[in-house]
């Protein structure tokens, strides 16, 4: 897993890792198996961030410039990540006990594609710093800001899509713009959204919250009963968004988390250790197995201590790789 380091201006810091990108692949247009409706969708949305989000453009625009491409090409795969999903994956839950506040995070995904991942470093100028976790670039599935928000989602096989934001844009604008939850829920209220997934939230304050949305409706669920906690895998729960689940997509036992979280999460102890320990399927199937036979794996596992300001991350199988602590953010 690479460990990169994004600084100056959005524009500045693009176009170093889009020579970096240079450097280490060719053809990417081919490898990202791009297409007349990728195209589409990413210049639309393009179109939106140029004013609801001009940092980001000008970050892509300097990938785009550093990696020797049009620009047309990087916006075609980043804008259609989870709206052309390869399968729907990765399990998140957020846990408060007293003053202690915790996020963990599941990324489920390709083993063949892991010596790409990611764990951005970003502190661009006039945006929050932020520490991150991505399976490509500039999108993130999990992280944390300097006000110690946090967010890790999961996807939805979507129904249908629009020109917005995805999953992982979505992630990475409330890490680089919002301090709390409440200013998070806000946020996301008023973006456009294009693909289909849940958000998790908690911050320091101890605030949570679990975002289904697409881009036809969102809804918002806050921690029941004794124990505070809110769990999302790749299925939507709520009333309004169940409808738009595809039970006929394969989810990687989508269910199946869902009950280990639910079972687990009422009685669970809010410590890292623990919270490592359910991530690593230690007490019920969270983690996808290493088999050397199917395409995907736990590649990562996460775990925010948002109160203490902690960060620790399994760089590959949470059941076989220890977790280690990541101070960059310190």
């Amino acid at each position: 897993m690479h460990h990169t380091n994004w600084r100056g201006t959005p524009y500045e810091a693009g176009v170093a890792f889009g020579k970096a990108l240079r450097q280490a692949q060719a053809e990417l247009p081919r490898l990202w198996r791009l297409c007349e409706e990728k195209y589409a969708l990413g210049q639309a949305s393009m179109r939106l961030c140029q004013t609801l989000w001009p940092a980001l453009s000008e970050e892509v625009e300097g990938i785009a410039e550093g990696a020797g491409l049009r620009t047309m090409d990087v916006t075609a795969f980043l804008f259609s990540i989870y709206c052309f999903p390869v399968a729907p994956h990765c399990s998140c839950f957020a846990l408060r006990d007293g003053n202690r506040v915790l996020l963990a995070r599941n990324s489920d995904f390709l083993k063949s594609i892991a010596p790409a991942y990611d764990s951005p470093f970003y502190q661009l100028d006039g945006a929050i710093p932020f520490l991150g976790s991505t399976t490509s670039f500039t999108q993130i599935e999990d992280g944390v800001n300097r006000h110690g928000l946090a967010a890790g989602l999961t996807m939805v096989y979507p129904q249908e899509i629009q020109p917005g934001l995805n999953a992982g844009l979505l992630v990475r604008y409330v890490l680089e713009h919002c301090q709390t939850v409440k200013e998070a829920l806000a946020a996301l209220a008023q973006l456009p959204v294009s693909s289909a997934q849940t958000i998790v939230l908690a911050d320091a304050h101890g605030d949570l919250a679990a975002v289904e949305c697409n881009c036809c409706a969102m809804h918002v669920q806050r921690p029941q009963g004794t124990r505070a906690f809110v769990a999302r895998v790749n299925l939507f729960t709520s009333d309004i968004l169940r409808p738009f689940d595809r039970p006929d997509v394969p989810n990687l036992q989508a269910a199946r988390r869902q009950d280990t979280l639910c079972r687990v999460l009422p009685t669970a102890p809010c410590t890292v250790e623990y919270a490592q320990e359910v991530l690593a399927g230690s007490h019920g199937f969270l983690c996808q197995p290493a088999d050397p036979c199917l395409p995907f794996a736990t590649v990562w596992s996460s775990v925010y201590d948002l109160a203490a300001g902690h960060v620790y991350r399994a760089e590959g199988d949470p059941a076989q790789v220890p977790f280690l602590p990541d101070d960059r953010l310190v």
